[in-house]
């Protein structure tokens, strides 16, 4: 689910390519429905209103070119390899996807890459992953799966804690 005051909308991203606005303001609902499986790479956006866009992505998955089906308009935007707008941002583009193809928050510039909001500016993630964090906390592992413990008196353990002699971990 997603906020955002400046366009007075609330959006939820259901399962299957499907997501719903709500426009706080009036109280309508529309919906973009997204086809994604095509062979050629094409994604084919569906609206409620009934206009359907074909989106050309680049080897990420980023949409870059929107064809509308009625009018067959071009629409482009450009973007570096992390995502970051470059140019005037488009005027007609049919969602709110950025960056790998997924929801980016136009109020704080944040693509919602997962459990993590991303910023494309600086191309980091703001936050650490969870899960890597949760498989260093249990293993005691740095960067592969050797590691040493604290306390462990320069002794090294592989992920099971099984000590391994004459081996350095990878720093």
């Amino acid at each position: 689910m997603q906020r955002d005051p400046a366009a007075n909308q609330t959006v939820v991203y259901l399962p299957y390519g499907e997501e719903l606005h709500l426009n706080t303001t009036t109280g309508v609902v529309t919906g973009l429905r997204y086809y994604d499986k095509s062979p050629d790479g094409v994604t084919v956006v569906r609206s409620s209103t009934g206009t359907v866009t074909y989106e050309l992505a680049d080897r990420l998955g980023t949409a870059t070119t929107t064809v509308d089906a009625g009018t067959l308009a071009v629409t482009r935007r450009y973007v570096d390899p992390y995502g970051a707008a470059r140019g005037p941002a488009a005027a007609n583009w049919p969602d709110q996807h950025g960056y790998l193809a997924q929801p980016s928050d136009p109020t704080t510039g944040l693509d919602l890459l997962g459990a993590r909001n991303y910023d494309p500016t600086i191309g980091r993630f703001l936050s650490v992953d969870p899960l890597l964090e949760a498989v260093r906390f249990l293993t005691g592992t740095r960067r592969t799966g050797m590691g040493r413990f604290p306390g462990s008196l320069g002794r090294f353990y592989d992920g099971n804690r099984a000590a391994v002699h004459g081996l350095r971990p990878v720093r």
